[in-house]
């Protein structure tokens, strides 16, 4: 298995998705020129070793499912066998540093998807609480009242 060839994922000039997507993950994490560089290597988050070789990352992850990416399940933590998983776009955007998690009743999710449960709209929900100073919960609980 030391050749790229050997796994079947890299035929010469066509590379399979789930070949991309490793080869994506470890220069994002290794190598300064590339773009996104700055978000993932220049803040800290690494390959775990294992995962430097394909075969490695293939046997812990499988082929990527058609329609789904590669996410970690921290965002600070770093591409291992234990934080990532294969995740669909809404899934990832519900992952991100930028996400407001709030914790009700016990739960945890990202504002989006509180929103989407209580049928509020994000941008009421957020006026109320940066402009009445309401917590999470009352904002999301309080009924919109229409003129």
């Amino acid at each position: 298995m030391g050749r790229r060839s050997d796994h079947g994922h890299s035929p010469a000039g066509s590379p399979s998705p789930t070949y991309r997507t490793w080869g994506g993950m470890v220069q994002r994490c290794t190598n300064p020129k590339t773009p996104e560089w700055k978000y993932y290597g220049g803040r800290g988050v690494t390959v775990c070793e294992r995962w430097l070789k394909f075969e490695n990352f293939l046997a812990d992850m499988g082929e990527r499912p058609e329609g789904l990416t590669l996410d970690r399940r921290k965002n600070d933590g770093g591409y291992s066998k234990d934080n990532c998983r294969w995740s669909t776009h809404s899934e990832q955007m519900q992952n991100t540093r930028q996400n407001v998690v709030i914790e009700i009743g016990g739960r945890s999710q990202c504002l989006a998807a509180w929103c989407r449960e209580y049928k509020m709209d994000q941008q009421t929900v957020t006026n109320r609480v940066q402009r009445r100073g309401v917590t999470w919960e009352q904002a999301l609980k309080e009924p919109v009242i229409k003129f």
